[in-house]
């Protein structure tokens, strides 16, 4: 039984129900498997790569319509790929690499801090300076410095995420939460600060982002521990297996016999120099300067969805309102089917038309996510051995162990009380926490034998009477 994570009714459409009925929807999508294949890397994986290069290109004036709300979503966008170390991330992102080589343009690293992620976009430049009257031996002065864009367009290649999980626990990090604002697209990022030229601000619609960030199964608490944050929700994850790998390799055809992607269509929707300097100096595309034509000088241009989509969000929007349905997986949905359309460029005359199997390519890949991500947990907390939850819990800070003492010593009371006089051994004790809060065990046990609440006689704990 298929469980959709979109709506596609209203589009007339049904789910993908299989791989194979994924792949026959479009003859790129089947030959960049085959490609991946050829290359003996994991095709679903490298797909996903290869949409995030093609989503980083993508100027950021192109927009996914208001369906709910009132101002126009982004295409920022997120993958994580998860593996055993070895298991082949990299390799996808070579093909990725190979498909779509991202131009100069695109900015291409990662950042240590969320204060470092403005700088990529913007710095400050001194105007020329200049002689007043002309005269040479007049003082010269120099005009107020300028924010400038360095790019519009950035690729964030996060190869290891334990190197970002460091990044991100540094007393007074800010990375995560800016990584939010990033994908979220929608709002200025950057921090005003006293001195006006430490502030680098880069305006809302005035930014593209993609990120890929390779996550180990044993280490993906370093992701999915910002729950609270969006940050996880808002992710499409993948694995880099292939359970139908052919066991001879298939031929590797030429990408220039099969893809037809070219980077160049985008640059008719890409904002002049003027119109970014107007941006810059405006804030937001709606205070940019009317032309004559009545259109902002920073125009946003919106992806044309299929009629039935606008029923699926409002429905969508109506249970979320009651609290019944509260995801970020049909905002990624419509951010995905945007991408795909994006990267098939299948009508190149009408290159911001998104069609109903666009979106159900976009189901299927989200659907696979889901998947994928509770089989990481699932992974993660099978193989999760005390040592580890030990190593964690030394790392906590005092608050934050704290907390985790308190409601030990509140079991451990609990059990005692059960126990009809007879007392527990730390054994039993420590078999009625669970796994991730018994290195708490002993600071507990002192602590309550320090207040006399408890006693140990002949290894056995009792309440104090």
């Amino acid at each position: 039984m298929i469980t959709p994570v979109f709506d596609l009714e209203p589009l007339g459409v049904k789910p993908f129900e299989s791989e194979q009925e994924f792949l026959d929807s479009s003859s790129t999508i089947k030959n960049l498997y085959q490609y991946a294949r050829a290359c003996r890397t994991s095709p679903h994986a490298a797909l996903v790569c290869t949409l995030a290069k093609a989503c980083a290109i993508v100027p950021p004036n192109i927009v996914i319509p208001s369906f709910t709300g009132d101002s126009p979503a982004s295409l920022n966008f997120a993958a994580i790929t998860i593996a055993q170390s070895g298991g082949g991330k990299g390799l996808a992102m070579t093909v990725a690499k190979t498909l779509v080589p991202l131009p100069d343009t695109v900015w291409v690293g990662q950042t240590a801090s969320g204060e470092a992620i403005p700088s990529v976009y913007v710095h400050y430049e001194d105007d020329e300076t200049y002689t007043r009257n002309g005269d040479d031996k007049e003082k010269r002065e120099r005009k107020k410095p300028s924010l400038k864009f360095n790019t519009q367009n950035a690729f964030f290649d996060i190869r290891e995420v334990r190197e970002f999980a460091g990044n991100s626990s540094r007393v007074g990090s800010t990375l995560v939460p800016v990584l939010v604002n990033l994908l979220d697209g929608t709002s200025k990022i950057g921090c005003t600060t006293k001195s006006e030229s430490n502030t680098l601000q880069v305006p809302e619609y005035g930014y593209r982002a993609a990120i890929v960030i390779g996550v180990q199964p044993a280490n993906i608490r370093d992701i999915t521990s910002h729950g609270g944050t969006g940050l996880p929700q808002r992710c499409l994850w993948t694995d880099v297996l292939d359970p139908n790998a052919p066991e001879i390799r298939p031929e590797k055809i030429a990408p220039e016999q099969w893809l037809s992607f070219d980077h160049t269509l985008f640059e008719q929707y890409a904002a002049s120099e003027m119109d970014l300097n107007s941006l810059l100096r405006a804030g937001k595309p709606e205070t940019t300067l009317v032309m004559e034509n009545g259109q902002y000088s920073y125009k946003l241009h919106e992806l044309k969805y299929p009629e039935g989509v606008y029923k699926a969000v409002d429905e969508n929007a109506k249970q979320r309102l009651k609290g019944e349905n509260v995801s970020h997986t049909q905002l990624l949905v419509l951010k995905l089917a945007g991408i795909i359309a994006l990267f098939l460029q299948e009508d190149k005359e009408n290159l911001l038309n998104i069609t109903a199997k666009n979106m159900q390519q976009a189901e299927w890949l989200v659907r696979q996510s889901v998947t994928t991500l509770q089989n990481g947990l699932n992974t993660y907390a099978q193989t999760k051995n005390a040592e580890t939850y030990k190593q964690e819990y030394e790392a906590k800070g005092d608050e934050n162990k704290e907390e985790i003492i308190n409601n030990v010593e509140r079991s451990i009371i609990r059990k005692l009380e059960k126990s009809n006089g007879q007392g527990e051994t730390k054994g039993g004790l420590t078999r009625c926490l669970d796994q991730p809060v018994r290195p708490a065990l002993d600071d507990a046990l002192a602590d309550l034998t320090k207040a006399k609440r408890i006693q140990l006689k002949e290894k056995r704990y009792y309440l104090t009477k």
